[in-house]
């Protein structure tokens, strides 16, 4: 589902088949969208503790430096594990994070392979040399229509860094501006974010050469034919499993009704977003279940068993 679609869905869900004017702006319905992935959907995808839009970075551990940024993309600075490849080994090892309150106690007789957060850093406790690898949750993209993203065609060029798109550059894009590269696809996995373009000319950008595209960076993908385009931060689609996109629908029609303040189609809207909402999540945590029982017969996964979900507890599940 594009964001294109999302906005037809939710006026068919809400508003019906009626001009923009008489419901809300494309943009306005985008924006609730966003809130909704962000602030309700999203951390809850986090919650069930898979892999689901997790990226991976590398660091190089510089001598005497015990402080390393997180990931920029990070959603809300949360990451879900470190680990380190010390000196040449290909081997790694997973890091533990402490109570940055006990930093003294590692400091002083850790093994180099503690480390704790704090602001937007990861602080060693002891520094290996080698490599940090960072795992995280890809914080997804602020929902834009096709009028601001293009699809790379047949002319992408991995060694020359080049990518074709289907039509001229949206106006506002130019070389100072930085971007990414999606799946053309849902979730819309990103294959390469952040990159630095040298070039944006008609049909055509080319990208820095500390911005490889064929996946040669650690952590991103090669990009080909039928990927996306876009402004960094930015996304054809929802970046979150495919699932969870009728929950979505609902909960932006949620927004819409509140905005209007219409009590009646706010409390419909409020149980069918709801109950998507726990259907979808669950028929995610009954993978994860098949998965662990095939590994554990006395897993702690069963169904019914994430009611209130954590720490988060929206008391959903029944």
């Amino acid at each position: 589902m594009t964001s294109d679609e999302l906005i037809t869905r939710v006026r068919e869900i809400y508003l019906g088949p009626v001009a923009e004017s008489v419901g809300t702006s494309d943009s306005i319905i985008l924006s609730h969208a966003n809130s909704v992935i962000r602030g309700e959907i999203f951390p809850m995808v986090i919650e069930l503790g898979e892999n689901y839009c997790v990226r991976k970075e590398e660091i190089d551990i510089v001598e005497g430096q015990s402080e390393y940024s997180l990931p920029t993309r990070a959603f809300t600075q949360q990451i879900k594990d470190v680990a380190a490849i010390v000196g040449d080994q290909a081997r790694e090892t997973i890091m533990t994070l402490i109570d940055a309150n006990e930093r003294d106690r590692f400091e002083t007789g850790g093994n180099g392979f503690t480390y704790y957060l704090e602001d937007d850093l990861i602080v060693l406790t002891a520094a290996p040399t080698g490599k940090l690898r960072v795992r995280y949750w890809f914080r997804p993209g602020e929902l834009v229509q096709s009028t601001d993203y293009r699809t790379a065609v047949t002319g992408t060029d991995s060694a020359t860094r080049t990518v074709e798109i289907n039509s001229t550059i949206p106006a506002g894009w130019d070389d100072t501006q930085l971007y990414d590269i999606v799946s053309g696809t849902p979730p819309y996995a990103v294959k390469a974010w952040d990159l630095t373009a040298t070039s944006v000319s008609g049909t055509t950008i080319t990208f820095a050469t500390s911005n490889p595209i064929d996946g040669s960076v650690y952590g991103t993908k090669n990009v080909g034919v039928g990927n996306i385009v876009t402004l960094a931060g930015k996304a054809p689609g929802p970046m979150m499993p495919e699932t969870l996109y009728r929950a979505l629908e609902q909960g932006t029609a949620l927004r819409v009704a509140q905005a209007f303040m219409d009590q009646k189609a706010y409390g419909l809207a409020s149980e069918r977003y709801e109950r998507e909402l726990s259907t979808q999540i669950q028929s995610l945590a009954d993978r994860i279940q098949q998965r662990e029982t095939l590994r554990n017969h006395n897993s702690t996964w069963r169904r019914g068993s994430l009611v209130g979900f954590g720490k988060r507890g929206r008391g959903i599940f029944r």
